[in-house]
């Protein structure tokens, strides 16, 4: 059994108000919060990542962060170049290269492709709707190895987003 958690990343300036580059853009403070939030909702589901598999831009690697730091982890975080701006296939690429002994990975990324993954991941169709930043799936793949992971084969456990989780 493998089980990985999907995360976009939390709430960041926009480009105008960051003066940044789309990839140098920082979470908001809303952002921080949520993300922080949800790393203390993946704990009470239990589900706690050994890896984290994170977009290599400053909004998501601060995402990443809260989340480890709201899990009482350090150096979890394989930060990946492939991400920023990655399509579903390419989520799906690197996610079938994680290393077999992980059982629980989380990744974190940016949409349009981090919901697509989600929505393409599900066994059922779309059983998350929108997914706003700092929003969390976890699936669960009835597979021995990563490589098995496939498109339309996922059970999802459980959604969450950010105005749903309370401190």
């Amino acid at each position: 059994m493998k089980t990985l958690l999907i995360m976009r990343h939390g709430k960041a300036e926009g480009y105008l108000a960051a003066h940044l580059s789309d990839f140098n853009r920082s979470l908001t403070t809303q952002g921080l919060d949520d993300t922080h939030r949800m790393g203390l909702a993946i704990s009470r589901a239990g589900v706690i990542p050994e890896l984290i598999l994170v977009s290599e831009a400053k909004r998501a690697t601060t995402t990443a962060e809260q989340v480890a730091a709201a899990l009482g982890l350090v150096d979890i975080l394989s930060p990946n170049p492939r991400l920023y701006g990655a399509s579903a296939p390419i989520y799906l690429e690197e996610v079938q290269q994680l290393p077999g002994e992980i059982s629980i990975a989380l990744v974190v990324g940016h949409n349009p492709g981090i919901s697509r993954l989600a929505h393409a991941l599900d066994a059922t169709g779309n059983p998350t709707g929108g997914f706003p930043p700092g929003a969390v799936a976890c699936y669960e793949f009835a597979v021995q190895s990563w490589d098995e992971v496939h498109f339309h084969q996922g059970n999802c456990r459980w959604f969450t987003q950010p105005s749903e989780v309370h401190r």
